[in-house]
């Protein structure tokens, strides 16, 4: 599920003068939401290289894995997640990208040995994520079954 769209528009909002890529971020959420996802990817792809220092940054990222994830490109998808995990480690999504990258290879590919390794990223670097309780769990199974 993707984080609240006005609440992440509103937030962004306050930090830049222009609307205008809020209002293109705005716009390719609508677009995901619509099933375009080549439309979205193109509106997404302008607004990085319009504004590639901009607060949405990683939320762009975010947005492209999970036109992926929705089209079944669990390797591209995988990939995304990881530049936001490299990239902004300290930002809010960094543990929801570690999650879903390790939820694709737990029930998606199958590769049960990489997802508990993502599993215990959440674990150990983001020990204060909301997503302990579930990679907890799954890293104990996981480790179990080996």
């Amino acid at each position: 599920m993707m984080p609240c769209s006005f609440l992440l528009l509103q937030d962004n909002l306050g930090i830049d003068t222009t609307k205008a890529p809020v209002q293109m971020f705005a716009k390719a959420d609508l677009l995901i939401k619509q099933n375009k996802f080549e439309e979205a990817n193109i509106v997404l792809d302008s607004l990085a290289k319009l504004y590639p220092f901009h607060s949405l940054a990683d939320e762009i990222i975010f947005r492209k894995a999970g036109i992926c994830e929705q089209q079944h490109n669990w390797e591209k998808a995988i990939e995304y997640y990881t530049v936001i995990y490299e990239t902004y480690s300290h930002d809010i999504l960094a543990d929801d990208a570690v999650i879903r990258i390790a939820r694709i290879y737990d029930f998606k590919i199958n590769d049960k040995t990489k997802a508990a390794e993502w599993y215990r990223k959440i674990l150990f670097e983001f020990s204060a994520s909301l997503h302990g309780a579930e990679a907890r769990e799954r890293f104990t199974e996981l480790k179990q079954a080996q």
